[in-house]
């Protein structure tokens, strides 16, 4: 059996891997990243362990692109997916594999649009909203990385952008208005912010710092 999970809510898609992981503590269960290991060590860990039925349960971390590999075994398989999973990644695996997606509340897309120079007093209302409407503050900041990181990249390479024309005429009015230093230099401080949160280096407070960087641009 292959459960995935993803979307770009990875905050609740995250909960409920864990809350999965919980109801499976009978089985033998074994974590892996494939984009740490070589071909065969990932064969060889998601083998079943028992010739008669699936003892072993393999929880993968992003490992989406190497789903080809992953299907050799003959585990179980639980992949959880940082975001959004590609439709041709999707389309590889087993037709009973049970697909759980986790979207974001549309609400929070109006906030990520609004962002742009000197949008403090439109964009940190609307993100205040969001959070009201009951969204965890680090998809909130997931989120914000994900929009700028896709504007930087739309600016330093636009070839690069997979998307409908709607969205893509969307992107690139919005990362233009920025310009590539501005977003560079955006793009870095969260990421600044993630990592010290990330490794006790500083209280967690992903709005506090959005707020703080938001007034700046």
């Amino acid at each position: 059996m292959v459960t995935l999970i993803h979307g770009d809510d990875v905050v609740a898609s995250r909960n409920y891997l864990l809350q999965l992981k919980k109801s499976l503590k009978d089985k033998e269960q074994l974590w892996i990243d494939p984009q740490k290991m070589a071909e065969e060590e990932i064969i060889q860990k998601t083998q079943s362990q028992s010739l008669f039925s699936s003892d072993r349960v393999v929880f993968v971390e992003n490992g989406m692109n190497k789903i080809d590999i992953l299907l050799a075994g003959d585990a179980d398989l639980v992949i959880w997916n940082e975001g959004q999973a590609t439709s041709t990644a999707v389309k590889k695996l087993p037709k009973n594999a049970k697909l759980v997606e986790f979207k974001p509340p549309s609400l929070i897309f109006g906030y990520l649009d609004s962002l742009g120079p000197q949008s403090a007093a439109r964009s940190i209302p609307m993100m205040e909203k969001v959070l009201e409407s009951g969204s965890d503050e680090g998809l909130v900041f997931y989120m914000t990385l994900k929009r700028v990181r896709q504007l930087t990249s739309y600016l330093a390479n636009p070839s690069s952008a997979r998307m409908p024309s709607w969205q893509l005429d969307r992107i690139k009015r919005q990362a233009q208005s920025f310009g590539l230093p501005k977003l560079l230099k955006l793009y870095l401080a969260l990421l600044r912010i993630d990592w010290r949160i990330k490794t006790g280096r500083m209280q967690k407070n992903y709005i506090g710092s959005m707020e703080f960087l938001i007034r700046q641009i």
